[in-house]
C-alpha cells in the first residue's frame, strides 16, 4: 500500500509539473520536440523524488478507503482454513466473482483476448512461448511487409523491433479500460501529436542508469494505424536518414536507430539483434543486404 501510494503521490507531482509546463510558452529557439522529451524525462524523475520525501496524504485516503475490504478479506481467509474441502471450494468460487469495492467500482477479470493484438501478458511454457512468437510474426507479417516497403526496409527489421518493444505482442502498452495502445514500437506522445495517448511509468536510461519516469505514448485504434504512423515518424524525421540508408540490411538499420537516439537503451541494437538471429526469423533474409548482421 506504501508502494501505491507513493505511485499516485508521483503522478499527482507530476500532473502539477505538467500543468506548470503548460503554461509556459514553447516557441523559443531552442525549444523542440527533442528538449520536450528531455523537459518530461526531467519532470519524471523531480516527481519520484518528490513523492519519496513529501507527503500528500495518499497514504492515509487508501488505508480508509480498503480498510473494510481488508477485513473482509481476513475473514474470508480464517473461514477457509477452517472449512472442509467442499466448504473451501465454495469459498473460491465465490471468491472469483465480480465484487464492488467501496464506492460500487467492480473488480472483474479480464476477459479473454481474441489476438496477439489485444493479448494481456500471461503465464506460458516454451512449448506455448515460441508457439506465441510465431503466432505473433504471422500476425504482423502482412501489415510489416506494407510499412517496410514504404521505408525502403528489410521487413524483418520492422517485425523484430516491434516484437522487442511490444514483448512479442504480450506486454503492448494497456490503455486504462485494458484494452491495447496497439503501440507496437513505444513511440512516445510530443507535443505535436494529435491522437489518443496513455500515461504509464517507463524505464529510461539516464548517464548509463535505468530510472523509471511516467510518461505518455501514443495510441491508435488498430495496429495498421500503429504501423502507418511508424512510417511517417521515420520517414519524416531528419535524424533517421542514416538509418534509412542502411534499411536493406536488419541488423544495421537497429544499430543506426540506436545512433539516432530511437531509444535511451544502450542495448537496444543487440536486443533486436538477438531477435533477429533467433527462432522465426530464420527464413527472412534481408532484401538486398550488403552487409552482415
Amino acid at each position: 500500500m506504501q508502494k501505491v501510494a507513493d505511485e499516485f503521490e508521483a503522478m499527482f507531482a507530476e500532473t502539477m509539473l505538467k500543468a506548470a509546463r503548460e503554461a509556459e510558452s514553447n516557441d523559443g529557439l531552442l525549444d523542440s520536440s527533442e528538449t520536450g522529451t528531455y523537459r518530461e524525462l526531467l519532470d519524471g524523475q523531480l516527481a519520484q523524488t518528490l513523492a519519496q520525501t513529501q507527503d500528500f496524504g495518499f497514504e492515509g485516503m487508501l488505508k480508509q478507503q480498503f480498510a473494510g475490504v481488508l477485513k473482509g478479506l481476513e475473514k474470508q481467509q480464517a473461514a477457509a482454513e477452517a472449512a472442509s474441502p467442499a466448504g473451501r471450494a465454495a469459498l473460491r468460487m465465490l471468491s472469483s466473482v465480480e465484487s464492488p469495492l467501496p464506492g460500487g467500482v467492480p473488480v472483474t477479470a479480464p476477459r479473454a483476448p481474441d489476438s496477439v493484438f489485444s493479448a494481456p501478458a500471461a503465464r506460458a511454457d516454451v512449448g506455448d512461448l515460441d508457439a506465441r512468437k510465431q503466432a505473433f510474426l504471422d500476425e504482423i507479417s502482412p501489415i510489416a511487409a506494407s510499412a517496410a516497403s514504404d521505408l525502403g526496409v528489410a521487413p524483418r527489421a520492422l517485425m523484430a523491433q516491434a516484437a522487442l518493444e511490444s514483448g512479442w505482442g504480450r506486454h503492448v502498452i494497456r490503455m486504462p479500460d485494458g484494452s491495447s495502445s496497439h503501440n507496437y514500437f513505444g513511440i512516445k506522445a510530443s507535443g505535436d501529436w494529435r491522437g489518443a495517448t496513455v500515461r504509464i511509468p517507463t524505464t529510461e536510461y539516464i548517464n548509463g542508469r535505468a530510472v523509471t519516469v511516467q510518461a505518455s505514448f501514443r495510441a491508435y485504434p488498430d495496429a495498421q494505424s500503429a504501423f502507418r504512423d511508424y512510417v511517417d515518424f521515420i520517414g519524416q524525421n531528419p535524424r533517421y536518414r542514416e538509418a534509412l540508408a542502411h534499411g536493406a540490411n536488419a541488423g544495421q538499420y537497429a544499430r543506426h536507430l540506436e545512433r539516432a537516439g530511437y531509444a535511451t537503451d544502450p542495448n537496444y541494437a543487440n536486443k533486436i539483434m538477438a531477435i533477429l538471429s533467433g527462432d522465426g526469423f530464420d527464413g527472412l533474409a534481408d532484401e538486398g543486404a550488403g552487409v552482415s548482421n
